[in-house]
């Protein structure tokens, strides 16, 4: 549960930038024979600073909340820590993301490919069911995007485009 306050929300590589390598320790942590998985949810630095923190479906782009506003990833993570926290480490909330104030604790998670802090929803994977119909013959249903659909039905046409 994160407290109360005024948050920046974005791709913390760019507000915690001198702190990005203990960020990346937290977030990877070494397992004897196994393949590092990205920890996700609240953590907290070691100069006291409390974050959380969130991998997204699909890496970097951008990504938009319910409000319509844009995310900028380029660490393919989003997350939120506290304006004031940024001031007090020598850091400023940065282009990318954007302040949100929560008038009560809240909590944060991910669900699904949709990023949650308190009642803001940032959704990273979107599915669209006309997305998935383009991308598949209407013939045989063999996908058109890797150009592996070579039935009657494929359009000729299109193959170069």
């Amino acid at each position: 549960m994160m407290t109360k306050g005024e948050y920046w929300i974005g791709d913390l590589c760019y507000v915690l930038d001198n702190d990005w390598d203990e960020v990346c320790s937290l977030l990877f942590t070494k397992q004897e024979g196994k393949d590092s998985r990205m920890n996700k949810g609240e953590f907290q630095l070691d100069n006291g600073v409390k974050f959380a923190l969130y991998g997204t479906a699909w890496g970097d782009g951008g990504y938009l909340d319910q409000d319509g506003n844009v995310y900028g990833v380029d660490a393919g993570v989003i997350g939120c820590v506290k304006v004031d926290d940024l001031y007090k480490i020598g850091e400023a909330p940065a282009s990318g993301g954007h302040i949100h104030t929560f008038d009560k604790d809240f909590d944060t998670g991910y669900d699904e490919g949709t990023i949650y802090f308190g009642d803001l929803r940032i959704e990273t994977d979107p599915k669209s069911d006309e997305d998935e119909e383009d991308d598949e013959c209407s013939s045989c249903g063999n996908p058109t995007y890797s150009l592996a659909c070579r039935c009657d039905g494929w359009d000729t046409e299109n193959e170069n485009e």
